[in-house]
């Protein structure tokens, strides 16, 4: 039986998947992390994260880059893996008026694997933002779900790529941040 052909494989999972190097440049996503953040391949790798994918600048209130930034760079002090609570984080869309930012609501985990290269895995992206969109309308308001939703996550243990432990972290939710154990977002 011949060897998998991991990036097809990759390509293939369903949850989407980015590859970041420890500057924070891209270096790989997949077919789902494409659609699900409305971007093209070679327009993406080898940028900045935070270029890519910039603060909303109609919303004062975006919390995105600094959160994601955070959590990110918890990843690469500790190599522990982090999941940030849902977190509001509008992209870039191109529009029949030109290019404009659709709210956009993610769980995304950020880890540490085949050091020194991060993975980030964005969970149901379209499913959150309509489940949002549905708590918003049934409960009178996005600032009020919002803060209703962006609860502190539990407390949890994470294991390292190296099968080490991290220690618990308590979430805020200004920060967000919770480790997690990988496995639990690798399904």
């Amino acid at each position: 039986m011949p060897a998998p052909d991991f990036r097809v494989l990759f390509d293939a999972t369903p949850s989407p998947y980015l590859v970041l190097d420890p500057d924070l440049r891209i270096v790989s996503v997949n077919q789902a992390y494409l659609q699900a953040t409305s971007t093209v391949y070679d327009q993406i790798i080898g940028r900045e994260i935070f270029n890519v994918f910039p603060e909303n600048p109609d919303d004062p209130a975006a919390s995105g880059v600094p959160n994601l930034r955070a959590s990110l760079h918890r990843v690469l002090q500790t190599q522990c893996a982090d999941t940030m609570a849902i977190q509001k984080y509008d992209i870039q869309v191109n529009s029949p008026e030109g290019v404009r930012f659709e709210e956009r609501y993610w769980v995304v985990c950020d880890a540490m694997v085949a050091p020194p290269y991060l993975l980030q895995i964005r969970r149901r992206s379209i499913a959150i933002t309509h489940d949002m969109f549905r708590l918003c309308s049934e409960r009178g308001g996005r600032d009020a779900s919002v803060s209703a939703i962006q609860a502190p996550a539990p407390h949890a243990r994470a294991t390292t790529t190296a099968g080490e432990r991290c220690s618990p972290r308590r979430a805020d939710s200004t920060r967000s941040a919770a480790a997690y154990p990988l496995r639990q977002w690798a399904s």
